[in-house]
């Protein structure tokens, strides 16, 4: 039991609600603040306003998203207006120390996240918010317990950071060995290289269902930027999937989206994914004798091929990629020898990351099991 007594968060802070301003700049203007909306809790502004009718918040008020999927979540360091879509618990800093409030409301995402009211628009339980109990160590205690989660929430920002800088290796390293010495190697259209280019199908049924297992049935939504993920990939019967021979995958192939936001998007279908179909917003491209799945891969995800099949495509939801631009690509031809070089490098890179994700699997549980020590009194 906890030597410390408990006290209503209503009782030790305040809730504000931000507000919509009647203007705002894209830049700074004189005696304009920033208006901060979720996509700002990294600290980078966008939209400001003068608009004083908003509310005003510090950089000691933790702000918490109070509409939409991802209310409960929370940051905190901000100084201007809150965002219309934004909350903000201001501490009596007579009683609990500011950072002790934010992170005892970070703890609390699940809980918060999962008890929203409204249908169309899920929005912050406010009361529920304000009515939960948090032990309340005198002042100087909680600056100890603060200093040990701060300590602990840096050391998972740099590994944030790490994890950031070895995800633009691979492509640093395609670029160093692939465009900037291609020029003196033979090229290509790779409609002449690929043993097939293709784009998936509509399933097309009447009176059927996605099933809970069965072949794999990949959208957009699972092609990602390198990598693949089918963690809540859809499922179609059998029967469709023989019946949609054309666009059934094989271990390797590499995929690209075709059309809207995430045009562009590449990866490569990994081995032992099972039977597996597309969709018709997703194209497959078999790789031929000369080219290599992870260079292929690499060449499209490389910035003068994207900038190529994004080129002029302003309207990201009208935005596509043709199998005609896809099979007129020139691509270079470097030599086996180099591509399987390559192949080594980016295992080993791969390998980095598998033991990084181990890493900052152990720090979040290790945050995690602090979070709930310290809100239990027992730090």
């Amino acid at each position: 039991m906890s030597r410390w007594p408990k006290v209503r968060v209503r009782d030790i802070a305040t809730f504000l609600k931000g507000k919509k301003p009647a203007v705002t700049y894209d830049s700074p203007v004189s005696g304009a603040q920033p208006y901060i909306l979720i996509e700002n809790f990294n600290g980078a502004y966008r939209l400001f306003t003068d608009d004083n009718r908003c509310v005003a918040c510090c950089p000691e008020d933790t702000l918490i998203v109070a509409d939409g999927a991802n209310s409960g979540l929370v940051s905190s360091g901000h100084k201007g207006f809150l965002g219309s879509t934004i909350g903000a618990l201001r501490p009596d800093t007579n009683r609990i120390h500011p950072r002790f409030l934010f992170f005892y409301t970070h703890s609390l995402f699940d809980v918060l996240n999962k008890h929203m009211r409204g249908a169309a628009v899920p929005h912050l339980e406010k009361d529920l918010l304000l009515d939960l109990e948090i032990v309340l160590p005198p002042l100087a205690d909680q600056e100890q317990i603060v200093r040990i989660l701060d300590e602990a929430d840096q050391l998972r920002r740099l590994r944030a950071e790490a994890d950031y800088r070895t995800a633009d290796l691979i492509p640093a390293l395609f670029h160093d060995m692939f465009i900037r010495g291609t020029s003196s190697c033979p090229h290509a259209k790779l409609g002449e290289e690929a043993a097939r280019v293709t784009k998936g199908e509509s399933p097309g049924w009447q009176g059927h269902e996605y099933c809970d297992s069965g072949p794999v049935f990949i959208t957009s939504e699972n092609v990602l930027w390198g990598k693949i993920d089918i963690t809540n990939a859809k499922h179609i019967p059998e029967e469709f999937h023989v019946k949609l021979s054309r666009s059934q995958l094989q271990p390797r192939d590499v995929l690209i989206n075709l059309v809207g936001a995430s045009i562009g998007r590449c990866c490569l279908v990994p081995r032992g994914i099972g039977p597996a179909n597309i969709n018709q917003a997703v194209a497959c491209i078999t790789p031929g004798n000369n080219l290599t799945p992870e260079y292929l891969c690499g060449f499209l995800l490389s910035q003068p091929i994207q900038r190529r099949l994004q080129g002029g495509k302003v309207e990201a939801a009208r935005a596509n990629i043709s199998l005609s631009d896809l099979r007129e690509l020139d691509v270079p031809l470097p030599s086996m020898a180099l591509q399987h070089q390559y192949i080594f490098y980016i295992e080993q890179i791969r390998s980095f990351e598998a033991e990084q994700a181990a890493s900052r699997r152990r720090l979040d549980d290790l945050f995690q099991s602090l979070l709930h020590r310290a809100f239990q009194g027992e730090l």
